[in-house]
């Protein structure tokens, strides 16, 4: 030794881990890979977060309901598959089998920082009643939120959904979340960057996961058609820039989204409850859903009861009630 010491390096932040939820085209995280992500030959440039993208549909399903579909995977193959994959056949309400189920032998399941869920819906069946669908779709997002708990890292982690109109609060998003263990933590526009929500996942890291930051380059070609990007359809996606498209369940049609938000719920492990950063997180989230009209201040639950008082079997994840357990 010459008596010379050498500084150690510093330790090279994890990238962050995200899981993309019923991608009916795969546009959105496509346009997240755009939006955030390293091309391939890039070598210049750490991955900032590796996704797994899901979509409900089978490979065949997926490019015979969606035009831009082909495309789309074939842009995330060849030009981010360093840092994501595909999976098919993943069902929102049953990630962990579901996923278990896509997985090679020598494969095992992974844990995520962030699960998103963009405009969650299950058609149109029973639309002429409103309590109906809503109290379908809160069971959708309550079994959503609880399947979302095996998917999270040992921290918790982060679950998002998107809602427009008045779906958060006829839907009860917020009492699905609470009834799994969830914390509102962040509420804003669709239009506002994702990174303002998914770099959260690094404080609940420790901060020992890489920060997103906004890609310069966009590309005249990635951006979605204009109705999309101009609010024409009610509201607008900071992603609609990258390419991202929402689209009806059941093919290209366009679905309005009037007053689009990006709810955010945190499933803290730890005990935070002397966590001043956490809690003001909470605090602020909350204000804002009150001022969207999603939260009163005694946070009255106005949908009642639409099930018959003869059933004898209530599920205890959305309460939903059955003649019988099976």
């Amino acid at each position: 030794s010459n008596g010379t010491t050498t500084s150690p390096q510093p330790q090279q932040n994890k990238p962050i881990r995200i899981l993309t939820v019923g991608d009916g085209d795969l546009s959105y995280s496509l346009a997240l890979l755009r939006c955030y992500g390293t091309l391939k030959n890039d070598d210049n440039s750490r991955i900032s977060f590796s996704m797994t993208a899901t979509t409900l549909l089978t490979p065949e399903e997926i490019v015979q309901t969606y035009k831009t579909a082909q495309a789309n995977t074939d842009e995330i193959v060849q030009n981010y598959q360093h840092s994501s994959e595909i999976l098919y056949t993943i069902d929102a309400t049953k990630l962990k089998s579901s996923i278990h189920q896509n997985l090679k032998s020598h494969e095992s399941l992974k844990n995520y920082d962030v699960v998103l869920f963009n405009h969650p819906h299950l058609g149109y069946q029973h639309l002429n009643d409103d309590a109906v669908h809503a109290q379908r779709h809160h069971a959708l997002l309550s079994h959503y939120f609880h399947s979302a708990k095996d998917m999270l890292n040992d921290k918790g982690g982060l679950v998002q959904v998107s809602l427009c109109e008045n779906q958060p609060c006829t839907w009860r998003v917020i009492q699905a979340a609470a009834r799994s263990g969830y914390r509102l933590v962040h509420c804003s526009s669709t239009a506002k960057p994702p990174h303002e929500y998914l770099n959260l996942a690094a404080a609940n890291n420790n901060n020992n996961c890489e920060k997103l930051d906004v890609n310069e380059v966009v590309k005249q070609e990635w951006k979605a058609p204009r109705k999309y990007r101009s609010g024409k359809l009610g509201s607008w996606h900071f992603l609609g820039r990258f390419g991202y498209t929402h689209r009806r369940t059941a093919g290209d049609a366009d679905m309005s989204v009037h007053r689009s938000l990006d709810l955010v719920f945190a499933l803290i492990i730890d005990d935070v409850d002397d966590d001043k950063w956490w809690n003001s997180l909470c605090e602020s989230a909350n204000h804002q859903a009150k001022l969207c009209g999603l939260l009163s201040d005694d946070d009255e639950d106005d949908m009642g009861d639409i099930s018959d008082a003869n059933h004898f079997y209530s599920c205890p994840i959305c309460e939903t009630n059955f003649d019988s357990e099976d």
